[in-house]
């Protein structure tokens, strides 16, 4: 199944890619296929499953605002009406599923993808044979059923292919969904969406730049800088094991090295993702190492003034790892053997998000 008329993207890959993000990162790309021959579709079943998880995000958000101008009214003597004010400037007009539903709308608009109702396409009895005979993407487990919206969406994407005379390749790290697209005529599924959109590029063309890229060592010459400069600001979710009430603050995390993802032969694993007449991007990966700083303060109660009392503090750091995804721009003529090729961005996908610093405790010496 080598020649894909259509590309269907799983909610859990929307989702993994930094969050439903749709204006930036792999999921931007997507519009390049929006005049193409390639078309975008989407079963209302994932559609509706993102609506719901969009819908969780936007509600927390709005509950951790809500707490957050609580808990700051009485330290910082906020009047209660500055707070409610504040409150209806950060409120949303709009119930979330409605907010979360426009947000995706807007996005299938933007790159051209289409909706499939599944109640046009599904076969009733094909399903609950499935069902009952335990056909993939239902298991042998007690919560089979809890399978039913993802056999929906793969019998109605199935049935829409083969309608519409297209192979179809399917974005998703769901099992079910892989094991489902082993035995499909017409439904071939991959885990990693940049693999996907490469497999959708001339091949000949992939192999050009591939080649390309890797002779040029100046494309990769300031990745560094670009990691670190996505470093700052970073929020940095923090777990420790402190040895008395302690507090925490000034966090942040500094760039020390990185390497660049590579295959057997030693050579950096390129993914391109996008290609037309003047520019290309392209998708690698690497493994940063950083160190996490944050300051802790340590307090024992004192029964007789009935408050916390300072007994010292201790500024900690910690080296760690994480992997980000890199997509990188490049500009040029590329009819006339990459001719003035130039590397116009670089975008770092993912950033630090956690750090574990263990056991902490005064720094008694100090």
């Amino acid at each position: 199944m080598e020649n894909f008329g259509a590309i269907s993207i799983d909610n859990n890959v929307l989702k993994a890619n930094k969050g439903y993000d749709f204006d930036n990162g792999l999921l931007n790309e997507l519009g390049q296929f929006k005049t193409s021959a390639v078309k975008i579709v989407q079963t209302d079943v994932i559609h509706n499953e993102a609506i719901k998880h969009i819908a969780i995000e936007i509600t927390k958000a709005q509950n951790s605002i809500s707490k957050a101008l609580e808990s700051a009214k009485k330290p910082l003597k906020i009047d209660a009406e500055k707070i409610k004010a504040v409150k209806h400037l950060l409120s949303i007009e709009d119930e979330a599923e409605k907010i979360a539903d426009k947000r995706l709308r807007d996005y299938y608009d933007k790159i051209g993808a289409e909706v499939i109702e599944s109640s046009k396409y599904i076969d009733v009895k094909k399903l609950m044979k499935m069902y009952f005979e335990t056909h993939a993407p239902f298991e042998l487990k007690e919560s089979k059923k809890n399978e039913f919206p993802d056999a929906i969406a793969l019998l109605s994407l199935e049935n829409w292919a083969e309608e519409n005379n297209l192979n179809v390749l399917a974005v998703s790290n769901d099992k079910g969904w892989m094991n489902y697209c082993a035995t499909s005529k017409r439904i071939t599924t991959v885990s990693d969406l940049s693999a996907a959109l490469e497999m959708l590029q001339p091949k000949d063309k992939v192999i050009e730049i591939v080649n390309y890229v890797r002779a040029k060592d100046d494309v990769f010459a300031s990745i560094g800088q670009r990691i670190a400069d996505s470093l700052d600001g970073a929020n940095i979710d923090i777990e420790f094991i402190p040895s008395i009430y302690c507090e925490y603050d000034d966090i942040y995390a500094e760039y020390i090295s990185h390497q660049l993802e590579a295959d057997e032969s030693g050579l950096v694993v390129i993914n391109v993702v996008h290609i037309d007449e003047s520019s290309i991007v392209i998708e690698i990966n690497a493994t940063v190492a950083c160190e996490v700083h944050a300051n802790f303060s340590f307090s024992v109660y004192d029964s007789i003034d009935r408050d916390y009392v300072g007994v010292g503090s201790s500024n900690r750091s910690i080296s760690t790892s994480y992997k980000t995804g890199i997509l990188i721009e490049l500009s040029g003529d590329f009819s006339k053997n990459f001719e003035n090729v130039e590397v116009v961005d670089i975008e770092i996908l993912e950033t630090i998000h956690w750090a574990d610093f263990g056991n902490v405790e005064p720094d008694y010496d100090e």
